[in-house]
C-alpha cells in the first residue's frame, strides 16, 4: 500500500515515499529511505545501490524503536555520512513520538540513533488538535560539513500551552 496507519498517525495515516540521495564519492552509489509495515510496527529502512539504482542488495533497518514513520534522508557531501530523521514512538502502538536521527558513518552498514526533539509529541487528540492534519507536512533534513539540520513539526506540551495546534522545529546537530 501507499499508506500505513500506526497509532501515532492513525487518523491521517503515514504515506509511503522514498527519500533518496547520492554518495559524494561515487556517482553510482545511491541511498533511499522508506517506511514499511512489519510485525513489529512500521519501520524505516535504508537501501543502498552501488550500480546507479539498478539493484538494491543492501537494506538496513533503523535502530530498534516502536512505530517509525515520515522519514527524510540526507547524505553529507563532505564526510559521506548518511543521516535519516523520522518519528519514532519508541514502543509499538504508542500514541506519543520523539523525532529521531539515525546516522551512519560507515556507508550504511550500521546506524546509531539519537533523539532530536527535546520533548515528545502526541497528535492523537486533545484540545485544538486537527486530526486531518497530523504530522507530515513540514519535515526535512540537510547535512553539510558535519552539521545536520532536521526540520519537523510537533505538538509538545509547550505548544499546546500556547494555544497552538502544531509548530515547526529545527535543531543544529554537530558531529566531529
Amino acid at each position: 500500500g501507499f499508506e500505513f496507519d500506526p497509532v501515532a498517525q492513525g487518523r491521517r495515516g503515514a504515506l509511503v515515499y522514498p527519500a533518496c540521495a547520492g554518495a559524494p564519492t561515487s556517482a553510482s552509489t545511491l541511498y533511499c529511505s522508506i517506511m514499511d509495515d512489519t510485525a513489529g510496527g512500521t519501520k524505516v529502512f535504508v537501501a543502498k545501490s552501488t550500480d546507479g539504482g539498478v539493484t538494491w542488495p543492501s537494506i538496513t533497518q533503523m535502530p530498534a524503536g516502536g512505530d517509525q514513520f515520515n522519514q527524510w534522508l540526507a547524505v553529507d557531501p563532505t564526510d559521506g555520512s548518511i543521516d535519516v530523521a523520522y518519528y519514532d514512538s519508541q514502543v509499538k502502538d504508542a500514541p506519543s513520538t520523539v523525532y529521531t536521527l539515525a546516522r551512519s558513518t560507515n556507508g550504511g552498514a550500521t546506524y546509531a540513533a539519537q533523539a532530536v526533539a527535546t520533548a515528545p509529541t502526541d497528535e492523537t487528540g486533545g484540545v485544538g488538535v486537527n486530526l486531518g492534519n497530523q504530522y507530515g507536512d513540514y519535515e526535512g533534513i540537510a547535512a553539510l560539513d558535519g552539521v545536520v539540520r532536521p526540520v519537523w513539526t510537533d505538538r509538545r506540551a509547550d505548544v499546546i500551552a500556547l494555544g497552538a495546534r502544531e509548530e515547526t522545529f529545527t535543531a543544529k546537530l554537530t558531529f566531529p
